[in-house]
């Protein structure tokens, strides 16, 4: 799993600031988009604390995407061969 996580921070990028990602959704981080999945309490409530959003909050979100991250590479690599 780490190895897709590192892949996906590469494929990704970061970005501190929100963005609109090609989809035309805002994203932010590691490729998060939050228009459509938003953020749970308890990392809007880091996001308070801290003064912003940061890489640790950003590489949380991913970690606990992981099983989607997962399933896109999949899907990438079998594109990417067929």
């Amino acid at each position: 799993m780490d190895e897709i996580i590192r892949r996906a921070k590469i494929f990704e990028g970061y970005s501190e600031q929100p963005y609109k990602c090609t989809a035309d959704k805002w994203t932010i981080g590691y490729g998060y988009n939050f228009e459509d999945r938003g953020f749970r309490t308890a990392i809007l409530v880091k996001i308070l604390s801290v003064g912003g959003f940061s890489r640790e909050i950003a590489e949380s979100l991913l970690r606990k995407m992981s099983w989607q991250v997962s399933a896109f590479w999949r899907r990438s690599t079998l594109s990417i061969k067929i």
